[in-house]
């Protein structure tokens, strides 16, 4: 994957994106969500029990910044106010994880959704959506 630079000195970063656990997909992401691009889609393939720690580093900086990270399965199941429930309990492994936080900053104006496919209990795509009350968002 290449990422180009705009007019602006924004790097541009075709989506979707697909998940690799390097470095570089971290630069890549953290590109992407910088431009304000909503959504960003990642295109993943691992089981809800064995997150990437990488993947939980992002996770963590949505999670620290007062977004939320939730799941949404085939049923889509919805609370009463119409939005997706929480992402189980998963966000409690996730607090107080050493990470980059410069490079994972950019999550900070986002929620991410995960959907996974019921049938293989597999997290099939991720989502980082840009949260309408962060200041400096569209």
């Amino acid at each position: 994957m290449i990422a180009g630079c705009t007019g602006n000195g924004v790097k541009y970063v075709p989506l979707p994106l697909t998940f690799t656990d390097s470095a570089e997909f971290d630069e890549i992401l953290s590109a992407a969500l910088l431009s304000s691009e909503d959504p960003v889609v990642v295109k993943v393939a691992f089981n809800e029990n064995s997150l990437p720690k990488r993947i939980e580093h992002w996770f963590a900086m949505v999670n620290d910044s007062g977004g939320k990270v939730q799941m949404r399965t085939k049923l889509d199941v919805r609370d009463g106010n119409g939005n997706i429930l929480f992402f189980y309990e998963l966000l409690k492994r996730v607090f107080n994880v050493g990470y980059n936080r410069e490079l994972y900053k950019p999550a900070e104006r986002y929620d991410a959704v995960l959907s996974k496919d019921d049938d293989t209990g597999q997290i099939t795509k991720l989502e980082f959506k840009l949260r309408a009350n962060v200041v400096g968002t569209n």
